[in-house]
């Protein structure tokens, strides 16, 4: 007998006891030290049921007793508290060459970091460099690895396939399906930018993390959108596709095969290109090459701010000690077009130098999609 897809499958007592555990387990992950009357009272279940949930989180090693809260006039409640190396997560930054990675636990804390030893590699040779890493990394985990998450540039597909990324000379590529057969493991693969993106939402307080814009600015240029709190994809995965929108006509040719690409004047590469053909000083080329840059950028990104109205932009740079100089071209430009109103509520954040914006996205994504929990 064939289901029908659209009739709705009656949950089993399997399926409520595993949502119920979910829930009890992404309380103990957002709160303050709770109790389990603590998340009787937010779940709506029953103290003994809570009691049994709680019993099997700690038996799987997910959630310990931390102690003894402050009683409210009966017995002191007994705290409990995330185990965060009681799984691991290996997670990888395929929008740079070398190749980087690092094994996540549970609250998003890098605890071991890896680089591949080869060159820059294209195709099927990048596709083995992957997979050396991810070998290398599962070795480095100290607890059991719920999956293996990979950022990398380009379009990719619900399905973990890579549907493009020139930079890497991967088309139609099943990078899940590929590392899974490989490996063993559970496998999440996701755009570089929007896994920045989801880091906003994953780690930053609701106020901040509701309506953003997070921009890469790497080998490439993209960005990942999140709106309302929820990162969206777009109708074939390409929200975000920022470094593909033509900014000049009779630019140079962009790797995707257009001519004039935003990837083509304000990647890393592009700022560097730039700054090399100025006849000034160094500092003084690369800073003008760079505020160049931004203006571009705004100039693609202002149209997407005024529709969407999102106040939040984060940039990730990997042009050293540039990522300040560029946001501050495209905040002078973006606001000039602008309406008032709306340029005077939009904010730049630039993520530190050494931050690990994009590996500690993906493995937020792994995270609740593995385990259906998030840190915030």
């Amino acid at each position: 007998m064939v289901l029908d897809p659209f009739v709705p499958r009656v949950a089993t007592a399997q399926d409520t006891r595993q949502q119920n555990l979910t829930a009890a387990l992404q309380i103990v992950f957002r709160g303050s030290a709770p109790s389990r009357a603590d998340i009787a009272r937010l779940t709506g279940l029953t103290r003994p049921t809570v009691s049994s949930l709680v019993a099997e989180l700690i038996e799987d090693g997910l959630v310990v007793e931390l102690g003894t809260g402050t009683s409210a006039g009966g017995k002191p409640p007994t705290i409990l508290g995330i185990v965060p190396g009681a799984r691991s997560i290996v997670t990888l930054d395929l929008s740079r060459q070398p190749l980087r990675g690092a094994v996540a636990d549970l609250t998003g804390a890098l605890t071991h970091h890896a680089t591949h030893a080869g060159g820059p590699a294209l195709g099927a040779a990048a596709v083995d460099q992957l997979l050396d890493l991810v070998d290398e990394l599962v070795v480095l985990a100290p607890s059991p690895v719920i999956g293996v998450a990979i950022a990398t540039p380009g379009l990719v597909d619900t399905d973990g396939t890579v549907l493009e990324a020139s930079n890497l000379g991967w088309h139609g590529l099943a990078l899940a399906d590929r590392v899974g057969e490989a490996t063993g493991l559970p496998v999440f693969v996701a755009n570089d930018a929007d896994a920045a993106a989801f880091a906003c939402i994953a780690t930053a307080p609701d106020e901040d993390g509701r309506d953003v814009v997070a921009l890469r600015i790497g080998q490439g240029v993209g960005a990942g959108v999140v709106l309302d709190g929820v990162l969206r994809h777009g109708a074939a995965s390409a929200a975000g596709e920022l470094g593909h929108v033509v900014v000049d006509v009779e630019g140079a040719a962009c790797a995707c095969g257009n001519a004039g690409c935003l990837e083509t004047v304000a990647s890393v590469p592009a700022i560097l290109r730039a700054a090399r053909g100025r006849s000034a000083t160094p500092e003084a080329a690369l800073a003008r090459a760079t505020a160049d840059a931004g203006e571009a950028l705004a100039r693609a990104l202002a149209p997407v701010v005024g529709l969407l109205d999102v106040e939040r932009i984060v940039l990730d740079c990997e042009l050293e000690q540039g990522g300040a100089d560029l946001a501050a071209a495209l905040g002078t430009e973006l606001r000039r077009r602008l309406l008032p109103a709306v340029a005077r509520r939009i904010r730049i954040d630039v993520a530190g130098q050494d931050d690990e914006l994009v590996l500690t996205g993906v493995a937020a994504i792994a995270l609740r999609a593995s385990m259906g929990v998030m840190w915030r």
